[in-house]
C-alpha cells in the first residue's frame, strides 16, 4: 500500500492499496486426485500435488472433511482463523497449522469507511465483510419497544439518522440484509443465511 493523493476523494490523502489476484482464482480447479499447496505468509499458491506424492502426504481431520499436508480450510468456531494442513495437527486452532487474519479495515475499505458506510457480514461468521451498507435517502429506523427496562441512551449513528439499542434499519430492495443497533455507535449489519 502506498498514501497517495486521490481524485476520488477530492485530492485529499488516503492508502492505495493494489490487490493481489492469485492464477488459481482465474483458472480451472486442479483436476482429480491434485490439490493446491498454500503456506502461511503467501497470498497465492506455492505449488500443487499430484499423484504419487498425495499417496505419501499426511492429513489432516476437521469436520469430517479430510485436507491434505498445505490445504487450506477455514475453521467455523473461529471465523478469523486461516488453517493450513501441516504434520501434528491435533484439532486445535492454533500456531503453526492456523494464524489469525486480519481485515485490514483502515486499508482495504477507507472509501466506504469516509462515506459513513457500514460492514455487513454474512451470517453469524463476523470477521470480514462481505459487502458495505451506505446511508441513503429512502432510510428509516424500525423503533424497537425495549423490554430490557430503561432506556441506556447509548444510540448508533448511521448517516442522519440515530437508532438507539434495538431499533434497525429499513431493509432495501428485498435484500436479506438485517441491521440493528446492538452495539453503539454504529449498526451491525448481517447477511441472513439460507
Amino acid at each position: 500500500c502506498k498514501c497517495e493523493k486521490s481524485p476520488q476523494t477530492g485530492g485529499r490523502l488516503q492508502f492505495s492499496c493494489i490487490r493481489v489476484e492469485c492464477p488459481e482464482f482465474f483458472r480451472r480447479p486442479p483436476p482429480p486426485g491434485c490439490y493446491n499447496l498454500y503456506e502461511h505468509d503467501k497470498c497465492c499458491s506455492v505449488g500443487r500435488v499430484c499423484g504419487q506424492q498425495k499417496e505419501v502426504a499426511q492429513r489432516c481431520e476437521y469436520k469430517g472433511q479430510t485436507y491434505n499436508i498445505g490445504e487450506k480450510f477455514y475453521p467455523d468456531e473461529e471465523p478469523c482463523r486461516k488453517c493450513i494442513c501441516q504434520p501434528g495437527f491435533n484439532g486445535s486452532f492454533t500456531e503453526p497449522t492456523c494464524r489469525k487474519f486480519s481485515c485490514n479495515y483502515e486499508l482495504t475499505y477507507v472509501r466506504p469507511i469516509t462515506d459513513g458506510c457500514v460492514p455487513v457480514f454474512y451470517g453469524e461468521k463476523r470477521c470480514c465483510p462481505i459487502e458495505w451498507r451506505c446511508p441513503k435517502d429512502s432510510d428509516s429506523v424500525i423503533t424497537q419497544v425495549s423490554k430490557s427496562g430503561p432506556d441506556s441512551g447509548k444510540t448508533c449513528q448511521f448517516g442522519e439518522l440515530t437508532l438507539r439499542v434495538g431499533d434497525k434499519l429499513n431493509s432495501q430492495g428485498g435484500v436479506e440484509i438485517e441491521c440493528t443497533c446492538t452495539i453503539p455507535p454504529h449498526p451491525l449489519c448481517v447477511r441472513k443465511q439460507y
